[in-house]
């Protein structure tokens, strides 16, 4: 798994988002098709990598099975922004702030709320109403 992880670290994608998003898909549209799930990914492996939880502890946190932690960790689900979450700064670090706030016992739902529309908003230029 380590190998796995290894290869959903940052890359040379800053600046550069995998995907687009057209007309057809509203904004949080597309947050809930891309950008939630690329969220709870780059959560789940800084939970995994910086807090040393186990899988299943993640899980259980973000309301996931198991097996969604893996496709997560495996980069099968989640993985069309992952790499540009985790390489851009600004997105990185408000990954960062979710996990450091679950890690404190902050509900993650919570935690989520509090930067969802800016990591959204960020990636797909959609401001919050």
């Amino acid at each position: 798994m380590a190998e796995e992880l290894e290869k959903l670290q940052p890359n040379n994608l800053a600046g550069k988002i995998p995907i687009s998003f057209d007309n057809v898909l509203m904004p949080c549209e597309a947050a809930a098709k891309y950008v939630l799930p690329a969220m709870r990914a780059a959560v789940a492996i800084t939970l995994i990598n910086k807090y040393g939880y186990s899988s299943y502890r993640v899980s259980k946190i973000l309301n996931l099975t198991p097996a969604a932690i893996t496709n997560y960790t495996t980069g099968k689900r989640g993985s069309r922004l992952l790499s540009y979450i985790l390489s851009n700064q600004q997105l990185h670090s408000y990954i960062e702030q979710v996990a450091d706030k679950i890690a404190a016992g902050i509900d993650a739902r919570e935690a989520f709320e509090e930067v969802a529309c800016k990591v959204c908003g960020t990636i797909t230029g959609h401001k919050k109403h």
